[in-house]
């Protein structure tokens, strides 16, 4: 089996730009994604952060369903 990886992460993204990375990643048709994200966007929180959390949230859920959507196959962890 034939292994071929193409990484998007950028040191310091927020989920901001997972759309981004998602698009440079789905010509690549994957199989497997590892997405780290989260700790970015948290520590730049101020202390009433229900909002970015909704934001968040959303960026992560709509990244992995078009990344799903591309290929029902694909794995996310």
């Amino acid at each position: 089996m034939s292994l071929t990886i193409h990484n998007q992460a950028r040191s310091g993204a927020t989920s901001a730009e997972l759309a981004g990375q998602v698009d440079r990643l789905l010509p690549q048709k994957p199989d497997y994604v590892t997405m780290l994200m989260g700790a970015n966007d948290v520590c730049a929180w101020p202390e009433t952060y229900e909002q970015e959390l909704s934001q968040f949230s959303n960026n992560v859920t709509q990244a992995i369903k078009r990344l799903t959507e591309a290929n029902q196959n694909t794995k996310v962890l």
